[in-house]
């Protein structure tokens, strides 16, 4: 069971403690000194296996803070869109164009 800290579901309106896989359509993980290795590569390969369709690693250590969106291929994440000079920007699974602190 992967807790990431923040979910975006296929199921609006769903409230409920444990939602199956299927129903992921997003994981953000923001990463911390503690989990640093963890959250890059072993809660990535995990995400991938469960089928998460997207996964987004946010670095908020590097100034300005990074991030990376991953999109779902077979069973292996590629990079599909990297932040550039503190602005985050892609356009699926919806369009999204944020600075980042």
């Amino acid at each position: 069971m992967l807790i990431p800290d923040l979910a975006i579901m296929t199921c609006p309106g769903l409230e409920a403690t444990y939602y199956d896989s299927a129903d992921l359509l997003m994981a953000v993980e923001i990463i911390s000194p503690a989990s640093r290795s963890h959250d890059k590569s072993l809660k990535r390969m995990l995400y991938a296996e469960a089928g998460g369709r997207y996964y987004l690693l946010v670095d908020p250590a590097l100034r300005p803070s990074a991030a990376t969106l991953y999109r779902l291929d077979g069973k292996e994440y590629v990079e599909i869109a990297v932040s550039k000079i503190g602005r985050l920007r892609f356009s699926e699974p919806f369009p999204v164009d944020i600075e980042l602190v």
